[in-house]
């Protein structure tokens, strides 16, 4: 039997992107449309998201945020767009999600107070979301929303025999890829099976990398997870923000830090000569500069070629440390000493001078920061694999028969991250797409709309007991909220269980 089109309302505010999204579907959700307002250029003025600034400019947004992921929806139902969106499309839409966790406490409490507010005046199911969980969902999407013949012949190839978890084929075992060709694929009826999408897909090891969270987790099944490492400091994204600040370029530091890579790259290829490629930080000096004569009278030319070539070796930390945890604050300040190094050496490298501490410094060439930027970009991609790697190891030990690796969370958006996470797992790897990426509401769709079809919506002991929900728990609990300046009526107080 045909199940009933479920159609959620997603909102995501958790720190300075405003976002809305309309997920549908009735057994595989689409994402039908996902707005995002970014606040990107107003905190590049400081170099970072200030949390007052932010949730005031999500209370801007998030109204016409909303009607604009309502509007092709509004339209699909009555042929045009009003100046009534939300009133008109309301009564269409099946369930509010909304994240309530971790992130910012004001940018989170302007997404709770709006969806608390939508979800009372249409009388409609409210369905908390862990803003990681999204991230989870976002990389595991392409494989639930698979077709069962694909999934059949992505099975272990040539491997021993595997039974497939679902009820229609509990007897059905495929051991190689002669058999896919002997499988009556219309008669097994699972289609619509969703525990047969996830026994192809868990066990499995999340990474979740982004400006505030850098975190292994272990899911176990679906909505069973357990945090087996992260970050002690930094998380990666910040760190990267903030060399991006060191390098004097512009927030988001992400971006910034990969172009640079890639111009170190390109010209790598295109210039010789070569110097010795045993230099390493602190070693590089105004002699070894100078002895490298490249008939030019360039003098920026020659250096940006020395920088190019050179090995620039920044620590890969907490690589032997035994656990799974991360560090980032300690490659940080090895760059720091870098530029400070590198801005102290005046010996006839550039005429830009400037007053400083310590007497005169220069600043630093591009070619210089375009090395710092592809040696540092190395250095995180390096230490996120090899972590990834280790945990792949150490639970395999442990009886635990992983099927994925998950990358997902903003900096998974990295270009040289993804083809190094490519290079070590290979059909293993399950990467977000890059526009599911960053924070957004079609993530927090997506988690939701598995949550409502396994009927567990409020469910406080899956998410609490296994990720860390900061900040977001103590105003949560204790807020009860008013929905008098919101609608014209007598004011009410609501309680949909939101507190975790």
């Amino acid at each position: 039997m045909k199940q009933k089109n479920l159609r959620i309302l997603a909102i995501e505010s958790s720190c300075d992107e405003t976002s809305a999204a309309i997920i549908e579907g009735s057994d595989s959700p689409v994402i039908k449309s996902n707005i995002i307002a970014s606040q990107i250029d107003l905190h590049k003025i400081t170099g970072g998201v200030v949390p007052e600034v932010a949730a005031r400019a999500h209370c801007e947004a998030i109204i016409p945020v909303i009607e604009q992921s309502l509007a092709p929806l509004e339209i699909e139902l009555f042929g045009k767009k009003s100046d009534q969106t939300i009133r008109n499309v309301l009564p269409y839409i099946d369930a509010i999600a909304v994240t309530v966790g971790p992130g910012l406490v004001g940018s989170l409490l302007v997404g709770v107070e709006t969806a608390k507010a939508l979800a009372f005046a249409g009388g409609k199911p409210l369905i908390p979301v862990n803003h990681l969980e999204g991230h989870i969902f976002a990389a595991m999407q392409q494989v639930l929303n698979s077709k069962p013949e694909a999934l059949l012949r992505q099975a272990q190839d040539g491997e021993q025999s595997r039974t497939i978890n679902s009820k229609q084929t509990s007897n059905l075992k495929v051991q190689n890829s002669k058999q896919f060709e002997k499988l009556d694929i219309s008669k097994l009826n699972i289609v619509s099976n969703l525990e047969f999408r996830i026994s192809n897909l868990l066990p499995a090891i999340a990474l979740l990398v982004s400006g505030g969270h850098t975190e292994l987790v272990l899911i176990k099944d679906m909505f069973d997870y357990e945090i087996i490492g992260q970050t002690l400091d930094d998380a990666a994204g910040e760190a990267f923000d903030k060399v991006a600040s060191l390098l004097g370029l512009e927030y988001p530091g992400g971006p910034a830090i990969s172009a640079l890579a890639e111009e170190f790259v390109k010209n790598s290829k295109s210039q010789t000569p070569r110097p010795p490629s045993t230099w390493h930080v602190g070693q590089v000096n105004s002699k070894q500069i100078k002895s490298l004569k490249l008939q030019t009278s360039n003098l920026e030319l020659a250096s940006n070629l020395e920088f190019r070539t050179s090995s620039f070796k920044l620590p890969r930390p907490m690589l032997k440390s035994g656990d799974l945890n991360f560090s980032f604050s300690g490659l940080k300040t090895a760059v720091v000493n870098l530029v400070k190094q590198l801005e102290s050496n005046r010996d006839g490298i550039s005429s830009q001078t400037h007053l400083g501490g310590g007497g005169a410094k220069r600043d630093l060439l591009r070619g210089e920061k375009q090395a710092i930027a592809y040696e540092f970009q190395e250095a995180v991609a390096e230490v996120l694999v090899e972590k990834s790697y280790q945990a792949y190891q150490k639970l395999s030990t442990m009886n635990y028969k992983l099927s994925t690796i998950l990358l997902t969370g903003g900096v998974s958006a990295n270009k040289r991250l993804r083809q190094s996470f490519k290079e070590r797992f290979g059909d293993k790897l399950l990467i977000s797409p890059v526009e599911l990426c960053g924070d957004n509401a079609g993530m927090i769709g997506l988690a939701a709309f598995y949550r409502y079809k396994k009927q567990i919506i409020n469910n406080k002991s899956q998410i609490s007991n296994k990720f860390q929900i900061q900040n977001s728990k103590p105003i949560l609990k204790s807020i009860i909220y008013n929905l008098k300046s919101a609608f014209p009526w007598k004011a009410v107080d609501v309680d949909p269980n939101l507190e975790l």
